[in-house]
């Protein structure tokens, strides 16, 4: 399986597949998910060289002593993108992931970007007087989101479960035997102090200053009505992005449209990089 050492020494996992000499494509997975989220989509894209990764302290990736944050992912994509000689490359962030996105556009620049996608994750998460389009649909009260951290540390499983049932009501259809699997299945690789630091860091940011630094064409996909997020807030995005953006909305979906509709998600992501913008 094929590592790297970041900087400060701490091994990544990461994985490739599909064609070596296509575009490159990395796809950034989301708060408690894997590399592994990106199966179906890299599935059908095998004409581009496929790149997924776990981030530190998840999954493969080795449990670091620090640089559980946004900044410190995004540094971590960077040195990946330079340990695989990369140019040109597409970044697709899903939710927490596009977090990492917005934050590596910070600090990095577009300079080795062809393109990016960003589904599901509004620039800033933490609702107030004049912002109505963060955690909730706009409608979490923003101390909420943060104490939130507390009960993560004290017991995740329980925090995860009850708040992925809130967000995605559909699991709650699912038998009880198949829900708990599910679960367990999607808790086992991420350690609760961990997703907890990786909560805590992305709730925090407020990417909307940025937003002018996106200066190559951009896919923003969210869903409708979704469960996490408002689809209003993919305009929102296009509007302030001053490069040329595509909107895609999944309609009747939620948070995880990806799972949901995965062939579309293929063909809109394949539709977006093959035109020429």
């Amino acid at each position: 399986m094929p590592y790297f050492y970041t900087e400060d020494d701490v091994r990544i996992y990461y994985k490739e597949t599909g064609d070596k000499d296509g575009k490159p494509v990395i796809g950034l997975h989301g708060w408690n998910s894997t590399h592994a989220m990106f199966d179906d989509l890299f599935a059908g894209m095998q004409d581009y060289r496929c790149i997924t990764l776990d981030f530190r302290g998840v999954n493969r990736s080795s449990l670091p002593k620090s640089g559980l944050s946004m900044g410190r992912l995004a540094k971590d994509v960077e040195e990946l993108i330079i340990h695989l000689g990369l140019i040109g490359v597409t970044l697709i962030g899903y939710s927490m992931g596009a977090s990492v996105l917005y934050k590596y556009i910070d600090l990095f620049g577009t300079g080795r970007l062809e393109r990016t996608i960003i589904c599901e994750m509004s620039p800033k998460l933490l609702n107030d007087d004049e912002w109505h389009e963060g955690l909730g649909q706009g409608k979490d009260d923003p101390m909420d989101d943060i104490v939130a951290v507390d009960k993560m540390l004290d017991d995740y499983d329980a925090y995860y479960r009850e708040r992925a049932l809130q967000n995605n009501p559909q699991l709650a259809e699912l038998p009880p035997r198949m829900r708990n699997n599910l679960f367990r299945g999607m808790l086992a690789p991420n350690p609760g102090y961990v997703m907890a630091a990786f909560y805590l860091s992305f709730v925090l940011q407020d990417y909307r200053s940025m937003l002018h630094k996106f200066d190559v064409p951009t896919g923003i996909f969210f869903a409708d009505p979704g469960s996490v997020y408002q689809p209003k807030t993919a305009y929102y995005l296009a509007e302030k992005i001053p490069a040329k953006t595509k909107v895609v909305i999944f309609d009747g979906c939620t948070h995880l449209f990806g799972l949901e509709k995965p062939d579309l998600f293929v063909k809109e992501v394949r539709a977006f990089m093959a035109e020429d913008i």
